[in-house]
């Protein structure tokens, strides 16, 4: 019969093939996880500090904007991710490219990453409006206008973060919701603010109303009727807002008198107090003259 044609060529068995040089990298990745955890587990007051190093320092000009970012936050070497986290999708030059989070630095797909934009990110560094806050409150949409201004990038910039780091600055921001919720003045306390307010402001007009007046029927000055005038129209508005919390307080809209018995006591006193200031400061306040009164006594002034 034919005989098969043995093959003489020498095939090297497996134990004898050298793999090369081989380096392990899970030195420098235990590493780099270390460093993303301990950024990604900071509190609220470090992601804010984060967020406002980006947002509000360190170059206007786009091409130096990521060297900056990487100052802030040190990025994760693309070598040591050669995988989407997210979606576990490999990583390559011309296909999937890999874009870092500049909250946390980590490396993701394009598809996998969100974008934040600026408005969203300036709302995040606003402090919680407290109630017992000795500054000024200020409506947030007036802080975000005024913080907007302040801003190192351009206001249509739009900041490229991970899942997580979206998560917890979501989660920062129902926090200081939270915080501000709780601090919320009672209906009774702001109503009782808001008389305060307006009974301070007619105080304070008021006097200064009466001698325009006075100087302007003695002196015949139209300047001095324009100045009344303007004044009068504010103590008219200010009269107005007292008689509407007048009216709040007379309503059971804020409070059920039912199950808060205190605050209903409160209200009465409110109402009570509006209507004994209005009663006083009306008959005190003077009335305000005709401007053809005060043309006719400069008139007289000047045939002297």
């Amino acid at each position: 019969g034919r005989k098969e044609r043995k093959d003489h060529r020498h095939i090297p068995s497996l134990h004898s093939l050298s793999c090369g040089r081989r380096k392990s990298l899970t030195k420098a990745f235990r590493s780099a996880r270390a460093t993303r955890k301990s950024i990604r587990d900071g509190t609220d007051s470090h992601r804010i500090l984060r967020l406002e190093k980006l947002l509000f320092k360190g170059p206007s000009n786009p091409s130096k904007r990521k060297e900056y970012e990487q100052s802030v936050v040190p990025w994760l070497p693309g070598k040591l991710v050669p995988m989407c986290p997210d979606c576990g999708r490999k990583f390559s030059v011309m296909f999937l490219r890999q874009h870092h989070c500049r909250m946390c630095g980590a490396v993701m797909c394009h598809d996998c990453s969100l974008d934040l934009v600026c408005g969203a990110a300036v709302q995040i560094t606003l402090p919680p409006r407290l109630a017992n806050s000795m500054t000024k409150r200020k409506s947030r949409e007036e802080e975000l206008e005024k913080q907007m201004k302040k801003l190192a990038v351009d206001p249509e910039y739009t900041m490229r973060i991970c899942s997580h780091c979206d998560s917890a600055l979501k989660e920062t921001l129902r926090s200081q919701n939270a915080l501000e919720r709780k601090h919320l003045p009672s209906p009774t306390t702001k109503l009782y603010e808001d008389m305060k307010h307006e009974i301070s402001e007619i105080e304070q007009d008021i006097p200064i109303y009466n001698e325009k007046v006075m100087r302007a029927r003695v002196n015949g000055s139209l300047s001095m009727f324009r100045e009344a005038e303007r004044l009068n129209d504010k103590l008219k508005r200010s009269f107005f807002e007292l008689k509407k919390l007048n009216q709040i307080a007379g309503s059971d809209k804020l409070i059920d008198p039912t199950k808060q018995p205190s605050s209903k006591a409160v209200m009465l006193s409110i109402q009570r107090n509006i209507r004994e200031f209005v009663q006083i400061h009306s008959v005190i306040m003077m009335d305000l003259p005709k401007q053809k009164e005060i043309e006719q006594v400069a008139c007289a002034l000047r045939e002297e």
